[in-house]
């Protein structure tokens, strides 16, 4: 690369640039076939080295790549608390609460245990948001409960909507 040897130009007939063409690509292979031996070397008592084998490197990578992810899934804190919209089969109209157990709340939902939302069953949910912070929640809920929150959910959720509404079994 640093080195053309076919735009060298020696004196005519002289075969210069024949004669540094081998001498070169032997010599730069050799420089980088060393170079790479002493980086990923490991010594004994007495300093000399051996290459390490690939497949411990690959080994190697792939454990380290393992405690990385352990260590971001158990030491990472997951929200709790969630705001959560449900859009009502029967009514076509959404249904929004906040909860810190999303799967018991919906569960509740389904099964009629809530008062609210008893009489507009089968609901599907559209949107579940999670926080660290329970007033977080409560004050998406409540924003998503005002006129201007129900004109960004339907503007958010327009595509959810059309397809919600073309596999209810009314339509």
């Amino acid at each position: 690369p640093w080195f053309d040897p076919d735009s060298y130009r020696g004196r005519r007939g002289s075969g210069e640039a024949e004669s540094l063409k081998p001498a070169l690509s032997l010599g730069f292979r050799s420089t980088l076939h060393r170079h790479a031996h002493k980086v990923w070397r490991y010594t004994n008592e007495k300093g000399v080295g051996k290459p390490i084998p690939f497949f411990f490197l690959l080994l190697l990578c792939f454990l380290s790549t393992l405690f990385l992810i352990f260590l971001i899934h158990f030491s990472m804190e997951h929200p709790k608390h969630c705001t959560y919209v449900l859009y009502s089969l029967k009514d076509h109209k959404f249904y929004i609460g906040s909860s810190s157990d999303f799967d018991r709340r919906s569960t509740q939902h389904e099964e009629g245990k809530s008062k609210s939302t008893a009489p507009r069953r089968p609901f599907v949910p559209l949107l579940c948001e999670y926080y660290f912070s329970k007033k977080d929640a409560s004050r998406r809920e409540e924003y998503f409960k005002t006129t201007a929150g129900k004109r960004t959910l339907r503007l958010m959720l327009q595509e959810s909507l059309i397809e919600v509404k073309r596999l209810s079994p009314e339509a």
